[in-house]
């Protein structure tokens, strides 16, 4: 906690502007959240890495491809804010961040459904 305070108070002298890198921080959450649950979903659902008699079933496999379009819709939101942030009087409305979200999840989930559709024919 002394180093904590320490860093705080360098930073304090040296008059340094924390914003941009939370806003950058925001902008690379927006992005890291969803690759790393389309990732999740792609290997949970890889034959060659997990056996067929452990994978999730249908049920399993619609309720995480839920998970993984909020995510996705969540990262987009963050995303777009920061990026608002930094630009500053530009605003999308919220359905076209829906529908955004919304194209990007299904070009995502074609790998995990020919992977889920492929492999049982």
């Amino acid at each position: 906690t002394v180093s904590i305070l320490l860093v705080g108070i360098v930073f304090g002298l040296l008059n340094f502007q924390p914003v941009p890198v939370i806003i950058l921080a925001q902008a690379l959450n927006g992005i890291i959240l969803p690759v790393i649950a389309v990732v999740l979903f792609l290997l949970i659902n890889n034959h060659g890495i997990i056996g067929k008699e452990s994978q999730n079933g249908p049920v399993y496999n619609i309720i995480t491809g839920i998970v993984v379009y909020l995510c996705v819709l969540i990262g987009l939101t963050n995303l777009f804010r920061a990026s608002f942030r930094i630009i500053e009087n530009t605003w999308i409305s919220p359905t076209a961040i829906l529908l955004l979200s919304f194209v990007i999840f299904a070009l995502l989930m074609i790998p995990i459904f020919k992977n889920i559709f492929l492999s049982k024919a």
